[in-house]
């Protein structure tokens, strides 16, 4: 059996338990802090620590799993690396696993089996959103300085990914599916069925996500890579979506994210960076499990 541990990867003899109390196979290597790649007869198994140690790296040094992955084989042989197994896709499906484990357990689902997540309840909530009685007063929309209680929504896309269609999506098992951050598959593509694509000719410069229809929507603030294009029937879209409903009297502001702005014309930057946009702050973009690591530092 190949034991993938913190800083190398080991092939060591296994033997199960076989005495009348013992534990099935598959629970034998949890009991003692390795999880198996396969839940029937593991061939390779990963220590937990090791499964830790890639969740810190990936979340505090951004680190991919293939860079992680190839650190460790390097590790192991650093001389011959290509004479050590692969065991990159038992990595990923196990890593994917860890996590959805770990939301279990932080938000109380690891041991009730009959409790099932609901629509996202996996989602650690950012106590820095503005929250009536609790973090601002319940007479804010008073306040000459509303746009210090702004609560901020986003939905945003991979450009690259989206080039990237799986052979077998069918064969994609989700994990989370709408209990954390973002939507589950289905409604998304029901939504996909109706909704209407309106490309719009660019006058800016020649910018990559131009060719893309993706937002990044806030309820007042939105940003998007293209907005001095996209904005123009912003509103149009929104007042049509059965998705979304606005308040009537809700003020939008559009901007460009700065890490884009740049590679706009000159003009764009004063009128959509969000410098110039009070109460935008800065704009990160993560996704589930990086959203919850930094709303749980703001909560500690």
């Amino acid at each position: 059996m190949w034991l993938q541990y913190r800083s190398s990867m080991h092939h060591l003899p296994i033997r199960w338990y076989n005495c009348l109390n013992a534990s099935c196979s598959d629970v034998q290597p949890l009991s003692n802090r390795l999880y198996p790649a396969s839940q029937k007869k593991p061939h390779t198994v990963f220590t937990f620590s090791f499964l830790d140690d890639f969740l810190i790296n990936n979340k505090e040094c951004k680190t991919s799993a293939m860079t992680f992955y190839s650190k460790i084989w390097w590790m192991t042989n650093i001389a011959f690396p290509h004479k050590v197994p692969n065991r990159y896709q038992e990595f990923m499906r196990v890593s994917q696993q860890w996590r959805h484990l770990e939301y279990m357990h932080l938000d109380g689902f690891a041991h009730q089996p009959s409790c099932h997540p609901s629509l996202g309840s996996l989602a650690l909530f950012c106590p820095a959103c503005p929250q009536p009685d609790i973090n601002v007063s319940l007479d804010w929309k008073q306040n000459p300085l509303r746009q210090y209680h702004l609560r901020t929504f986003f939905m945003d896309g991979n450009f690259n990914a989206e080039h990237m269609k799986s052979k077998n999506p069918h064969d994609d098992v989700p994990l989370a599916n709408d209990t954390a951050f973002l939507t589950a598959n289905q409604p998304y593509m029901e939504h996909l069925k109706i909704a209407k694509e309106n490309k719009v000719g660019s006058t800016c410069n020649n910018h990559r996500a131009a060719l893309s229809s993706l937002a990044e929507i806030d309820s007042v603030i939105v940003l998007y890579d293209i907005m001095c294009q996209y904005g123009r029937y912003f509103l149009k879209r929104v007042l049509e979506s059965p998705y979304l409903q606005v308040p009537s009297g809700i003020s939008l502001y559009k901007g460009i994210k700065l890490f884009h702005v740049h590679g706009h014309q000159d003009i764009c930057f004063p009128r959509y960076a969000p410098n110039f946009i009070p109460g935008t702050g800065q704009v990160n973009e993560i996704l589930d499990d990086h959203m919850s690591d930094s709303n749980w530092k703001k909560l500690i």
